[in-house]
């Protein structure tokens, strides 16, 4: 009430002369109305990046090819989804070497980053517990978790990434993701690694009234996309200034800062996608050749059967593989030619 009072005031005693002081006072009142509105959401990470809190990790810069961050939740199917990623398809040693062949040694190096927001009661004795034995979960005391949390681990993981670790590529993926090691290191070794954001990305139709005033931009789904070391630092530094954006997809929002950071720039980050391929596709009900992950698992045991059909063969000995986990008498599929 006291803002609009005082627009009133301003209004009544702006002179001729006193017209354009007016007006901008005025301009500076809307704003600061405006952006205190209940509906627009506040970043709930500082943007100087201080307030971490890093588990088990040493801050120092270990050199690694890969980071995957995998935002994942308190829960204890997260955690055996958890647990089978450890001892089944992050292992490239459980694949077949001779689908690595052109891969040399030092593109096998990665860091795993299991991202995980507070619950209402705090972080579990179970997680804990977990925490004592892995060094690859990263828990953020000032996150509580809910559906709207996933841009933010999101930009938590890659501004600590950046911190802790020397890496070619951040790769995120979803908790109920599985990567095709392989298929997805056979391309990154080819791939540039500066000015590369890639996935299976989809230009971006303004459909929602509150997105409207974002335009028209490339954006990545978020069950897997890759993105250069050199982008997501850029990433970092353009997140805080968008603090008050209201864009809750996390894959969305990633879109559209690779987009302005290409626009202040004026750089072109998505080579690929302008020419309209789709180098990383990926798969939604079953697993097919050539593609880099498996999205949609919600049970473990089904990432389990996944990975030994996957394992079973090499692609390349297959017509059409594929894994097709909706039909249980027939989930395996591997033609051979």
């Amino acid at each position: 009430m006291a803002r609009w009072k005082m627009l009133k005031f301003l209004l009544k005693v702006t002179t001729k002369s006193k017209v354009l002081v007016g007006l901008a006072v005025i301009n500076v009142l809307l704003f600061t109305h405006l952006m205190s509105k209940s509906d627009i959401e506040p970043h709930p990470i500082s943007p100087n990046g201080n307030n971490f809190e890093v588990n088990q990790q040493k801050a120092m810069k270990d050199s690694v090819f890969v980071v995957i961050a995998i935002p994942s939740m308190d829960t204890a199917e997260c955690s055996k989804i958890r647990q089978s990623t450890r001892n089944r398809w992050i292992n490239h040693t459980n694949w077949n070497p001779l689908e690595y062949e052109g891969v040399g040694s030092e593109f096998l190096t990665f860091q795993l980053m299991f991202v995980i927001g507070r619950g209402e009661k705090g972080f579990s004795e179970a997680l804990q517990e977990e925490v004592s034995h892995h060094g690859d979960v990263f828990l953020v005391p000032e996150l509580t978790e809910g559906e709207d949390m996933l841009r933010y681990k999101v930009m938590w993981a890659m501004r600590r990434s950046v911190e802790l670790f020397g890496f070619s590529y951040f790769v995120k993926i979803d908790h109920d993701t599985l990567i095709d090691l392989p298929v997805l290191w056979q391309a990154l070794i080819k791939r540039p690694r500066e000015h590369y954001y890639g996935g299976n990305c989809l230009i971006r139709v303004p459909k929602r009234r509150s997105y409207e005033n974002l335009g028209v931009f490339y954006y990545c789904q978020g069950g897997g996309y890759v993105v250069s070391r050199d982008v997501v630092r850029q990433i970092v530094e353009e997140d805080p200034l968008h603090a008050r954006v209201i864009i809750k997809h996390e894959d969305l929002y990633v879109g559209w800062l690779v987009h302005n950071i290409e626009l202040r720039s004026n750089t072109s980050i998505r080579t690929m996608e302008e020419r309209g391929v789709r180098e990383f596709p990926h798969s939604r009900e079953d697993f097919r050749q050539g593609y880099w992950f498996m999205h949609w698992i919600k049970d473990h045991e089904v990432m389990e059967e996944v990975f030994r059909c996957r394992t079973m063969v090499r692609e390349s000995e297959c017509q059409e593989f594929g894994f097709d986990y909706e039909n249980p008498d027939n989930q395996c599929l591997c033609p051979v030619k």
